[in-house]
């Protein structure tokens, strides 16, 4: 949901009954490496255009931010202005996971791709993606941006 021009609020949730889940302590700080636990990821392009930016959720409240001048290229670390706030519940039935984040340069229309790394204790790791671009997950492929970011909700 985008609430207003430049804050977006994702809301993830992770069906868990039989609590098998192995969700991350964190320190609420921005972290690199978060994809390799439990986390949740939101990427943002621009039509027209290879650059994009990536973020990483801990459902322990770390954080990281990307941007990127093409596919898998010119990474750097993205001045935020704000860090996003990340909060998390764990319940009877699964994992919720609300995230707000203020980006600059926002326009209705943006390719976005929503992603989720989740790792289980006995089972490792598994990778979801709105879509994926083939076998193997690769969240940075532009086929992944199957979603395009909506005008900002009315108050």
């Amino acid at each position: 949901m985008r609430l207003r021009p430049d804050l977006i609020e994702l809301n993830y949730e992770v069906a868990d009954p039989v609590g098998v889940l192995a969700i991350p302590r964190g320190t609420g700080m921005r972290r690199d490496g978060l994809w390799k636990a439990s986390c949740f990821e939101l990427f943002v392009g621009k039509p027209d255009s290879a650059s994009y930016r990536e973020f990483n959720f801990s459902p322990g409240g770390d954080w990281a931010a990307y941007g990127f001048s093409g596919y898998r290229t010119g990474q750097h670390d993205l001045l935020m202005h704000s860090e996003p706030l990340i909060e998390s519940k764990v319940t009877p039935v699964g994992l919720s996971v609300r995230v707000r984040v203020s980006l600059d340069d926002l326009e209705s229309g943006d390719p976005i791709g929503i992603c989720a790394v989740i790792e289980e204790r006995e089972f490792g790791l598994s990778y979801w993606s709105l879509r994926h671009a083939g076998p193997s997950p690769d969240f940075h492929h532009p086929t992944c941006f199957a979603a395009t970011l909506p005008a900002p909700s009315d108050p």
